[in-house]
């Protein structure tokens, strides 16, 4: 099995002392979209002096980061159809717990809902994640059913990197923990003939040091990685669109029409 190293997560130092819990919680909570939970969630990280990238976020433009959650969970709502707190609670998110990785775990499976969205997928629908043995989400493209497993990169870049690099990241996930079996399940009890695997680049310095066809290069060696299954598309999504040539989400093999 092929092997990689994973860099260090680092976040910045916040500086809890001197933090106005409230600014924030009325700020979010002023919002017509935010669950309730996020603002429990800020509160709390506040509280037990808790670094994520959220909160970093808001400490250096709170306006812009409220605002900006406000349209993410909207949009998200108008298209899946569920309330804003159903989502959140879709996505297995719990405001106690403190752990950075499960709200960005969170936000990477919206971040593949609007991805999927542009991509002509409907029928979106997030599967609780209580079912630990499933996918994240089925979808359907052009008449065919998609079992849809998401995995977040929030690993910080100091340089660029290789596609291959990323390629060993996203096939380590894929396999050693156990993400290859959830899609072959989902597809049995969803009735789904096609699979999709969708690596969400979260770091905003490592996805700009980064070409499309770094990430197309990425996603066609971790598909060669698993023997090149033809029912299966792995995609690197950066949500990140580049001047005079457009989004750098990739795709491999492409969708079938």
């Amino acid at each position: 099995m092929r092997s990689v190293s994973r860099p260090n997560l680092h976040w910045v130092k916040m500086p809890f002392d001197s933090l106005n819990t409230d600014q924030f919680t009325d700020l979010l909570g002023a919002k017509n979209n935010i669950p309730t939970d996020i603002v429990k969630y800020i509160s709390y990280c506040i509280n037990k002096k808790k670094s994520n990238r959220l909160l970093n976020e808001l400490i250096l433009d709170a306006d812009v980061t409220a605002e900006g959650l406000d349209q993410f969970f909207g949009n998200a709502s108008r298209i899946t159809g569920l309330s804003h707190a159903e989502i959140l609670n879709a996505t297995g998110f719990s405001w106690r717990d403190i752990d950075p990785s499960r709200i960005e775990s969170a936000i990477a499976q919206l971040r593949a809902i609007f991805f999927l969205n542009t991509q002509q997928f409907a029928d979106i629908i997030l599967i609780l994640t209580q079912e630990s043995r499933s996918s994240d989400i089925v979808a359907i493209r052009n008449g065919r059913k998609f079992a849809i497993e998401v995995i977040n990169s929030i690993y910080d870049a100091n340089q660029r990197f290789l596609s291959h690099e990323l390629a060993d990241w996203a096939f380590s996930r894929l396999t050693s923990e156990g993400k290859k079996a959830q899609i072959l399940r989902t597809s049995e009890e969803h009735s789904c003939e096609k699979g999709a695997y969708i690596a969400v680049i979260s770091t905003q310095q490592a996805a700009s040091l980064q070409t499309h066809e770094d990430f197309l290069e990425a996603a066609r060696l971790t598909w060669e990685y698993i023997s090149s299954p033809t029912d299966l598309h792995i995609c690197m999504v950066t949500g990140r669109v580049t001047l005079g040539y457009g989004s750098d989400d990739a795709i491999y093999p492409s969708w079938p029409s």
